[in-house]
């Protein structure tokens, strides 16, 4: 409720309008809201279904291209390719999405701005990174890295077989993660922490044909409410919106194989179709992002910096989704898995 209150004190547009809340105030002075009104969003879709039905046709155009047509940018990071610039030919070849990825990333920037425009609400005031938070940040990455890897060595054998090896070669890399996680404290950087989304993926943000909205600000389901209050760096909803597009476009390219549009082979020989289309449309939000909040202190203005958070963010977010696939011991770990080697593969723009 907070969130949503604040927003509507800032008269920011991209939210439904708050119109109200439902509390409980104990004897104690302990407030708890038990629900929130706020205004209906017509004709709108959210994120998840617009994207994926993006890529159903972008999967059938790209099907009749030679892989010529697909410039291998992979090995840059999302920093470099931000900042660089996705180009006119890769833009085409994304086709009409490839606006929309830009605008989210713009209206997520002006989201962060407005959570941060108030240095005088204690709740809301951006605060700055200091030595310390960056040594804590360093300390919680690596515990919780430590933490899930032990998780999954112990459930190793109950995965399927098909993802094992892929589980051990995430599993010989656990140094090499922490290697990037120590780039979080060795520079002093000038960053602040906000209260922002918590929890931001496709599935929160709707779709009305020209615009985006972002909704549900409940932050993680899985933190209590006095977690969910913590400021964090932007770069955690960041990086929930990128590996939401990696999500989006495995499931798209499964369902044509679940529907009989595609063999076995035919998807194998798409996925790099799939992996073109993630990084392409990743860099332009992340450009359109770091664009939105440019004149901002939310984010290091220096690149080895902002890069090494970047990394960090999106390792930590892909561990924590193999862990919840981890719970259920399925085929779907295979993503995250993936994830975290491509990550590491393409680290500071040097395929290292």
């Amino acid at each position: 409720m907070e969130s949503a209150q604040f927003l509507a004190e800032k008269n920011f547009p991209n939210v439904p309008r708050f119109a109200g809340a439902l509390e409980l105030h104990q004897r104690d002075g302990v407030r708890t809201c038990l629900g929130i009104l706020s205004g209906f969003i017509p004709d709108s879709k959210d994120g998840w279904s617009f994207t994926f039905d993006a890529l159903r046709r972008y999967f059938d155009r790209v099907r009749t291209l030679p892989n010529s047509a697909r410039e291998d940018e992979s090995v840059l990071s999302l920093v470099e390719l931000a900042e660089r610039g996705v180009s006119a030919s890769a833009a085409e070849t994304v086709g009409t999405y490839f606006e929309s990825g830009r605008l989210i990333g713009q209206r997520i920037g002006e989201l962060h701005l407005a959570l941060s425009s108030d240095p005088d609400n204690k709740d809301f005031a951006p605060e700055p990174f200091t030595p310390f938070y960056q040594r804590s940040l360093y300390q919680s990455l690596r515990n919780h890295l430590a933490f899930h890897f032990r998780v999954l060595r112990r459930e190793l054998k109950k995965l399927p077989e098909s993802v094992q090896p892929l589980a051990e070669r995430v599993l010989a890399v656990q140094d090499s993660i922490l290697g990037r996680y120590r780039k979080v404290y060795q520079t002093p950087m000038k960053a602040s922490r906000i209260r922002s989304h918590g929890n931001l993926h496709l599935g929160h943000v709707l779709h009305t044909g020209t615009d985006f909205f972002i909704i549900d600000f409940e932050g993680e389901p899985a933190w209590t409410l006095s977690q969910r209050r913590i400021k964090r760096s932007t770069l955690r909803d960041i990086a929930g919106m990128i590996r939401s597009f990696h999500h989006v476009a495995e499931a798209s390219l499964r369902h044509h194989v679940e529907a009989g549009n595609l063999r076995e082979e035919q998807f194998r020989a798409l996925q790099p179709w799939a992996r073109f289309w993630v990084h392409q449309v990743s860099a332009e939000f992340l450009g359109a992002y770091l664009a939105a909040i440019a004149k901002s202190n939310l984010l290091p203005k220096n690149k080895p910096c902002l890069a090494a958070l970047t990394e960090a963010f999106l390792l930590d977010q892909s561990i924590i989704e193999m862990s919840r696939e981890l719970q259920r011991h399925s085929e779907g770990i295979r993503l995250p898995l993936e994830g975290i080697l491509q990550i590491l593969a393409t680290a500071d723009g040097h395929g290292n």
